[in-house]
């Protein structure tokens, strides 16, 4: 999050523009304040530039895809979605995702094949992938490591463990209660 006072222009605008063009978010705040000794009262903006995180769920379920999308959102993020592997891989390359939530089983390209390439990629290794599966099973998690993957998270999931594993990768996050 990048921050400073200043007082906001046109100029100021135009500048930030490009930023807006990459999905930055931006939260505009006024501080009240008293200025001088003499106690003039003065106005100024503070304005806030917020990055959230892009994140891909991946699931074949669209109640799973959903809440993901729902709680996702409710922590200021920008959410896609993808119904199976193949879709998945064409939405990583297009919008470039911070964090992958994937299924495990799907139809076409299950979640270990769909992790796989991601990881096999240069471009893409390095953003965190967490499995998503309905067993909880040693084995599932075992072979979720071996194709990549940072994580594992049980379905059904709550708000809160969702928003956790977000965070826990180092997702730009906007906490909600």
């Amino acid at each position: 999050m990048v921050g400073y006072r200043m007082g906001v222009t046109n100029f100021d605008i135009a500048i930030l523009a490009p930023a807006l063009e990459k999905g930055m978010h931006f939260a505009w705040q006024v501080d009240r304040g008293y200025g001088s000794s003499k106690g003039e009262r003065r106005s100024m903006m503070e304005h806030t530039v917020e990055y959230l995180g892009r994140i891909l769920v991946v699931d074949d379920s669209n109640t799973i895809r959903r809440s993901a999308e729902f709680f996702l959102k409710q922590g200021g993020h920008d959410v896609f979605l993808a119904e199976d592997g193949i879709d998945a891989l064409s939405k990583v390359y297009e919008h470039l995702p911070d964090l992958i939530f994937c299924d495990i089983s799907m139809p076409r390209l299950d979640g270990y094949q769909t992790c796989a390439i991601i990881k096999s990629n240069s471009r893409f290794a390095s953003v965190p992938v967490v499995m998503l599966s309905s067993k909880d099973d040693v084995v599932d998690r075992a072979r979720g490591r071996i194709v990549g993957a940072q994580d594992y998270l049980t379905k059904p999931f709550t708000k809160n463990q969702i928003l956790n594993a977000v965070q826990q990768y180092g997702v730009p996050f906007q906490g909600v209660a």
